[in-house]
């Protein structure tokens, strides 16, 4: 906020070089959030334009689209609950294929990872003819 009689560079240039934001208007040379229920998407705009019938900002102010007043409800009306089920049970089937994925590639990566125990220990060595036999024991 610009004292009074004061030059303010930052207001100047919104308003005057790039316009006030979507979402605002510019009134008294000044630029305002629109009110709830209206919208602006344009940048520069001097008034905000109501929400058509059915839509609103849902409360909100700055907005610079209206939302259908039950837009989830609307997205799924068209569908049977019989699809809608399909849909959510397909969702479930690849969460549980990538969860499931996942858990097999940690393992595989832990079982690699182990170090093969050698243990040497010296044995007697066994006469066989005139050569000396010894061994290295591996578990």
């Amino acid at each position: 906020v610009c004292c009074r009689g004061l030059f303010c560079a930052k207001q100047w240039y919104q308003r005057r070089v790039r316009g006030c934001d979507r979402g605002t208007y510019e009134t008294e040379g000044n630029c305002v959030k629109c009110p709830k229920d209206t919208y602006q998407s344009s940048k520069g705009s001097t008034s905000c334009m109501v929400c058509p019938t059915d839509t609103s900002t849902n409360e909100e102010t700055g907005q610079t689209i209206c939302l259908a007043e039950n837009a989830i409800e609307s997205l799924f009306s068209g569908l049977s609950t019989t699809l809608i089920a399909i849909i959510a049970g397909g969702a479930a089937v690849v969460l549980i294929i990538i969860l499931t994925t996942i858990i097999c590639a940690v393992k595989s990566k832990k079982k690699s990872a182990r170090v093969m125990d050698v243990q040497i220990r010296p044995v007697q060595p066994v006469m066989t003819g005139q050569t000396k036999v010894g061994y290295v024991e591996y578990r």
